[in-house]
């Protein structure tokens, strides 16, 4: 297993945020709702499985074959902030704040009814993410 850390920003497109992880892959964060951001990774650029069958918005009824994990169909994408610092990008929307750090971590806080923030989930700073060297694990 390799552990990921080095990325550079690469773009932004509509309601998602490109980011090239370690000179070879790509990670991209789609903003889909106020208070749902998806997180999607994908080795040398390339999906395993291009379809899931976990998520869809709303009443949504999940195709037999399943639902492009890029299809943004059914989500409001609303409009949210982005902000590029040294070493990291923030995106907020009206409830939500996502902090992307170098090494690659990920901090997720919650918009409390006053305005501040609490984090709700934190990964560990060092070998949050790790991709299989041989395999696509």
């Amino acid at each position: 297993m390799k552990t990921l850390g080095k990325w550079s920003y690469i773009k932004t497109e509509q309601n998602r945020v490109d980011l090239l992880v370690e000179e070879k892959h790509l990670l991209s964060v789609f903003v889909l709702e106020d208070k749902v951001v998806r997180v999607l990774l994908r080795k040398d650029g390339q999906f395993r499985q291009g379809r899931t069958w976990s998520i869809t918005p709303g009443e949504t009824l999940m195709p037999y074959e399943g639902r492009s994990r890029l299809s943004l169909e059914g989500y409001s994408l609303p409009a949210f902030k982005e902000e590029h610092l040294p070493g990291e990008i923030v995106l907020e929307t009206q409830a939500l704040r996502v902090s992307i750090k170098t090494p690659l971590q990920i901090i997720w806080e919650a918009k409390g009814a006053d305005g501040s923030y609490q984090v709700i989930a934190s990964e560990r700073p060092t070998g949050a993410y790790m991709l299989g060297v041989k395999d696509h694990k």
